[in-house]
């Protein structure tokens, strides 16, 4: 296969996105080199298959295409094109970002698994839910590297997940990526496409709403959103939200580093959740 006959589409964090008919292929980033490998592709196509068989519009097809099969010799996922529109960031209509809270909830009310952490075909069972919040700070040193005035210790955030997570909360499907442009519309507004579930999760239903906050930059760049949305409808833990907002961004702002798209306002935030965490 040759690469001119593929158009290049769009990027994001960690993939480049093609089109050649009827379907897109993502590679990964030269910067994520350790994920160009096959079980970083197979994660997402497991994923989806969850989704699909409960009804949630993934593409309908997926393949895993190895460098010697890949147009670009690196392991690309081949999938069937989405018609729809995609909105840019701060670009939706409320009431269209209203549907994808919506679907995210949805979908964690509709997908429950029996083990805590990434959902693949190779997911390790052995996690607890707190062992696995402990990776999230433990196994992405580069945070501390890209924002070096933080200063709460790894042993403070483990204390606060020991008293502050709970021990077995209910695993729900958490797609931990909330970026708008990863929902496809129809002409009636209705939400006919879903891709990027890169790196699930199953965990708990209030690490949804964390994610979902910390997010919020792609969202509609209010800060009522959460009051409106999120409180007077679910039960929150507005120390233990602040927790798993925090552990999500240490995941975030690693990627963003590895990318060069570490931005002044999205480390302010993570300093200023840092700063309610050490007075707990």
């Amino acid at each position: 296969m040759s690469e001119i006959d593929y158009q290049y589409y769009a990027s994001g964090y960690k993939h480049d996105i093609f089109r050649r008919g009827n379907y897109a292929y993502k590679t990964v980033k030269d910067a994520f080199e350790e994920e160009n490998c096959r079980n970083h592709f197979e994660t997402e196509c497991f994923a989806m298959d969850i989704m699909r068989v409960k009804g949630f519009c993934v593409p309908r097809e997926c393949e895993i295409l190895s460098p010697s099969e890949s147009f670009n010799h690196k392991w690309t996922l081949k999938e069937s094109w989405i018609e729809g529109k995609q909105f840019r960031d701060g670009e939706m209509p409320i009431e269209l970002e209203e549907k994808v809270f919506n679907m995210l909830i949805e979908l964690a009310q509709s997908i429950s698994g029996d083990y805590y952490g990434p959902i693949s075909p190779r997911a390790s069972k052995a996690y607890s839910w707190r062992a696995f919040l402990k990776t999230l700070h433990e196994n992405h040193p580069l945070a501390r590297v890209a924002c070096p005035a933080l200063s709460i210790s790894s042993n403070r955030i483990n204390e606060l997940i020991d008293s502050l997570a709970p021990e077995n909360p209910n695993p729900v499907f958490i797609t931990m990526d909330t970026n708008l442009m990863n929902f496809f519309f129809d002409m009636n507004g209705n939400i006919v496409g879903i891709i990027d579930v890169e790196d699930p999760i199953f965990g708990d239903f209030l690490f949804l709403l964390a994610d979902i906050r910390w997010c919020r930059d792609h969202w509609f760049h209010r800060d009522d959103w959460f009051l409106n949305w999120v409180q007077g409808f679910y039960e929150t833990d507005e120390e233990l939200v602040d927790l798993y907002e925090f552990l999500i961004a240490f995941r975030e702002i690693e990627i963003r580093y590895k990318t060069d798209t570490s931005h002044y306002t999205i480390d302010q935030e993570f300093l200023l959740l840092e700063k309610k965490l050490l007075h707990l």
